[in-house]
């Protein structure tokens, strides 16, 4: 063997090494993304695709620096690939689904108490009354005696049907009336 054929057998050996490392890491990518897959919830399925966890595993991986002598075969590299990308899908839910500060679903009572057992001051502030006055003169000055007396029966708590009766027109009438009034108030 001269020395041309030992160079020629050494790019051999490197292009077969190389082409050999992309199939490892080819076959290990392709097993992180099934184990992706399956262990996403389907809430996440629809923001992440289990090609963002698999860079985030690798990222994970090379930012360490890792040696190529810390693993000892292939199988050892899947393995930890696969854990990093399981931790990184379960550390994602909880940040976006799971979380108590978002999570509607975490809220309690501080105080169990039923509603009739709050004490609610009922009373009105002097503005409050200010508004309401200013608010009901306006109402005097857009509308006439029957739509004030809807209003009236209306904020009593009758239904429509019980103001309908008690001024002798339709239940449909009452409704335009108060409708008719909200869209001019901008309410």
């Amino acid at each position: 063997m001269n020395q041309q054929d030992v160079e020629a057998s050494y790019e051999n050996y490197d292009s077969y090494t190389a082409n050999l490392a992309n199939e490892e890491i080819e076959a290990v990518s392709t097993h992180v993304k099934k184990v992706i897959r399956r262990r996403m919830h389907a809430s996440m399925k629809s923001q992440f695709d289990s090609v963002d966890f698999m860079q985030m595993a690798w990222a994970s991986l090379l930012s360490r620096g890792c040696a190529s002598g810390l693993f000892q075969n292939i199988e050892h590299l899947k393995n930890y690939v696969t854990s990093v990308a399981r931790n990184k899908v379960g550390e994602v839910y909880r940040q976006k689904f799971q979380y108590q500060k978002r999570n509607v679903g975490y809220e309690t009572q501080l105080v169990n108490m039923d509603v009739d057992e709050l004490e609610v001051d009922l009373t009105e502030t002097p503005s409050a009354i200010t508004v309401m006055r200013e608010f009901w003169l306006k109402l005097e000055k857009l509308c006439n005696s029957r739509e004030l007396r809807v209003i009236t029966r209306k904020v009593e708590g009758y239904s429509n049907q019980e103001i309908a009766v008690e001024l002798g027109v339709h239940a449909r009438t009452v409704r335009k009336i108060l409708s008719r009034i909200a869209a001019t108030l901008g309410v």
